[in-house]
């Protein structure tokens, strides 16, 4: 037995999303400093709730770091993600 098709003689009113209206929290200091430079060092320092654990190096996005060595970051996006991450702290 064939299905026959429903005719449709409106399209269904959708309502436009509602603006983004939250406020933004003060930027944290380090990523400021972040976002202003043109280039970054980090030192990975390993897991600080658990005396600096971790492997001896990590590479992030193509980028290794040596436990307590300086790497300078010239990625704008990849020094934000590391300003706020606890393995990593702000060198220099």
């Amino acid at each position: 037995m064939a299905r026959r098709a429903r005719k449709v003689t409106e399209a269904p009113t959708v309502a436009p999303p509602e603006p983004v209206t939250e406020a933004l929290n003060e930027p944290d200091a380090d990523l400021v400093e972040v976002v202003n430079s043109s280039s970054w060092a980090f030192r990975y320092v390993g897991d600080p709730r658990n005396d600096g654990e971790g492997p001896d190096q990590v590479t992030i996005w193509g980028v290794t770091f040596p436990k307590g060595g300086d790497v300078t970051v010239t990625d704008e996006w990849l020094a934000e993600r590391l300003a706020g991450n606890s393995h990593f702290e702000a060198a220099g």
